[in-house]
């Protein structure tokens, strides 16, 4: 045992330590919260999507289309239009649409054998490029929202059930608790492991190498990477 393997002992150590405080039940309901956020992210980002689309982007896309399509529809070269539309969004939205679905737009949005008017352009090619990104955004923010007011209420229920009141119960969750902790920080310490092993040869330090294969845990680790 050397430096290497002390630290990553007592790194489990202290995960067990803050995991039995937490306790297993708790543990349990963040998992639930995480999971339970990412269903409601997903059902809901769709019609929200819609919502924020069709009343704050689409009437400024529509202005736009007219102010380059004068005449109200246009044949041939789209990908310019298209792409200058969507510059009429707010900044870091029309960014993110032009990094994300730039070169789609450029590849599959060629040339329009029949004119097109700006209603259907927009409902064709420019309403499903903001779409897709804003889908993104918005189920990454409401994944943070459902979780924070779900871990939120699973600790209400988590500090009801585990009280002081229920000595037992709270006795049992403290020490399933350490042993899930005990658990999570074997596999964070694997991962560091097999992140030394191979940083190792890369960095090229006889003191760091050293370091490492002098580490039982590292050698554990490399020997089940073979």
């Amino acid at each position: 045992m050397n430096v290497v393997d002390l630290v990553l002992i007592i790194a489990v150590a202290v995960i067990a330590i803050v995991s039995a405080k937490k306790g297993f039940l708790l543990a349990l309901l963040n998992i639930a919260a995480y999971v339970v956020s990412g269903i409601l992210a997903k059902l809901f980002s769709s019609p929200a999507v819609s919502y924020i689309y069709d009343n704050f982007f689409s009437e400024k896309i529509l202005l736009k289309l007219q102010e380059l399509i004068p005449s109200g529809s246009v044949e041939g070269e789209l990908q310019s239009i298209i792409l200058n539309a969507i510059q009429s969004l707010p900044e870091p939205i029309a960014s993110l649409v032009s990094h994300f679905n730039g070169v789609e737009i450029i590849s599959s949005v060629t040339f329009a054998d029949t004119a097109l008017t700006v209603d259907t352009i927009e409902q064709t090619y420019v309403a499903p490029f903001v779409s897709s990104t804003l889908s993104v955004v918005v189920m990454v923010v409401l994944f943070i929202l459902f979780s924070f007011v779900l871990r939120f209420v699973f600790s209400v229920i988590n500090k009801l059930v585990t009280g002081k009141k229920h000595k037992m119960i709270r006795g049992a969750n403290m020490f399933f608790g350490a042993a899930l902790g005990v658990v999570k920080g074997s596999f964070i310490v694997g991962i560091i492991s097999a992140v030394l092993n191979i940083a190792a040869p890369v960095i090229n330090n006889p003191q760091f190498s050293d370091f490492v294969n002098g580490s039982a845990i590292c050698n554990i680790i490399a020997d089940l990477l073979k």
